[in-house]
């Protein structure tokens, strides 16, 4: 996995502005967007990295 430093190591693809309300988060507005890209995903990956088995 690739590590960024710095802003100018971002890929071109990347669109930090998309993120700039992020920055006013509190703890429950990460749990619910991180919970609905989870959830949004989720059917891409292998059971194996789903935490098939796993209890919530």
């Amino acid at each position: 996995m690739t590590t960024i430093d710095r802003v100018e190591d971002l890929p071109d693809w990347f669109d930090l502005d998309k993120y700039e309300g992020s920055g006013q988060f509190r703890t429950v507005d990460w749990f619910g967007s991180l919970c609905a890209r989870k959830e949004k995903y989720s059917g891409l990956l292998p059971d194996s990295r789903r935490g098939k088995g796993a209890t919530r």
